[in-house]
């Protein structure tokens, strides 16, 4: 559970226009992380109630992030990709 720190997630920005968040996925990112994390997001959409899934805001994924992955602690080294 040592992953699950801000400087993995992906970014996210609101469309105005299309009342969406735009995710932009970190391309570093190792892909059994992100593979991870989006078994996470399913496995809690899962149990969402009814309500709370009319409140979870539609995504779409956009362009990849400009954040580089100098922030990530040495000691999750293993989440960045090698082949970035």
């Amino acid at each position: 559970m040592s992953a699950l720190t801000i400087d993995l997630m992906s970014s996210e920005e609101s469309d105005d226009e299309s009342n969406e968040l735009v995710v932009r996925p970190l391309a570093w990112r190792a892909e059994e992380i992100s593979n991870f994390f989006q078994q996470l997001d399913g496995r809690h959409l899962s149990r969402a109630t009814d309500s709370q899934k009319r409140q979870t805001a539609k995504r779409r994924v956009g362009e990849d992030s400009l954040r580089d992955n100098s922030k990530v602690p040495r000691r999750l080294s293993w989440t960045v990709s090698s082949t970035v």
